[in-house]
């Protein structure tokens, strides 16, 4: 597996081609409830978060793609097979970020299998990676937006391009206001917590819903400029 990009990957949002954001599902942790108070139980966990995900994220029609990026901790301890059955209940394609409790050699196992047998389109994107959105408004008269899009499981206090608008997309905190060492978070415009617990619907992110969720931490949902 390898990460690193010249430059970042270009995706173009429209409505035959969505993107969804979450991160920290925690499939198969015993004491998720206890921590996070998700309204459901460790036996009915796995089935619960695969609803709440497909209630969001449309299964695609023909000709169309959806993709899910999910930044981190996804599972805890489960087997292959497992890790399979989840993957394959929930809509749509998901590219992965790793985080702390990730396996990554058992999600590239699944990864492969998976698109091998089926010809979706999962990926495992590492630590750390960078998207240049687009988005195409349904009215073609109007302006097309780009935004980079900083991706990894840690929140990041500098990044690429900050001073040109562009966004830092995280997880980890489970919609808490410090680490989990108690350190408090700063709050930083274009940064945002995309964690399933941060939910107040605890569903994942549209895109949409993201740029949206930016402007009221900035003013404004400006174009990005891209650092060479």
């Amino acid at each position: 597996m390898s990460n690193y990009q010249h430059k970042p990957e270009a995706f173009v949002v429209s409505e035959t081609n969505q993107l969804f954001f979450v991160s920290d599902l925690h499939f198969f942790h015993k004491r998720i409830v206890e921590f996070t108070g998700r309204p459901t139980t460790f036996e009915e966990l796995s089935e619960w978060i695969i609803t709440q995900c497909n209630n969001k994220i449309p299964k695609p029609k023909k000709g169309e793609k959806v993709t899910t990026i999910h930044l981190g901790d996804f599972a805890f301890s489960c087997t292959n097979e497992q890790l399979e059955e989840i993957i394959l209940s929930l809509n749509g394609d998901w590219w992965f970020i790793l985080g702390n409790h990730d396996n990554a050699g058992k999600l590239i196992s699944a990864i492969n299998k998976i698109n091998a047998e089926t010809g979706s389109n999962h990926r495992l994107l590492g630590w750390y990676y960078r998207l240049l959105v687009t988005k195409q408004p349904v009215d073609k008269t109007k302006k097309k937006s780009k935004k980079l899009v900083i991706l990894c499981h840690f929140p990041i206090e500098d990044w690429e391009s900050k001073h040109y608008n562009s966004a830092m997309i995280h997880g980890h905190v489970h919609g808490g206001s410090s680490d989990h060492d108690g350190h408090g978070l700063s709050r930083i415009p274009n940064r945002f917590d995309v964690g399933i617990d941060n939910s107040h619907t605890w569903s994942p992110f549209s895109y949409d819903d993201l740029r949206i969720i930016l402007r009221k931490t900035r003013g404004e949902d400006k174009d990005v400029r891209v650092s060479s």
